[in-house]
């Protein structure tokens, strides 16, 4: 069995491990450094969340699809116009 005595400084062990671990908790709380990267790992997690979110949206929303004909009238009108400059650069040389 334990004397008394050494219950006591047992007890006294624990109470000042625990008022050090208490000390320690709220000095890192406090601590300046530690608290602005706790705050800047969240703004970056807020950060990524969003842009994930983002994109998401974007996979979930389907890309505006453009018809055959819509795209062959487009390369057509680029062709043309592609004539009209040559056209004009040959204009303005001969002139």
């Amino acid at each position: 069995m334990s004397s008394r005595a050494s219950l006591v400084r047992l007890l006294e062990r624990v109470a000042s491990r625990a008022t050090q671990k208490q000390s320690d908790f709220i000095a890192s709380a406090w601590d300046v450094g530690r608290v602005t990267l706790r705050e800047e790992k969240r703004g970056s997690r807020v950060v990524k969340a969003l842009r994930k979110k983002a994109a998401q949206k974007e996979a979930t929303q389907p890309r505006e699809k453009v018809d055959k004909f819509t795209k062959q009238m487009h390369h057509k009108r680029e062709r043309q116009m592609a004539k009209v400059r040559i056209n004009e650069e040959l204009a303005s040389l001969v002139h």
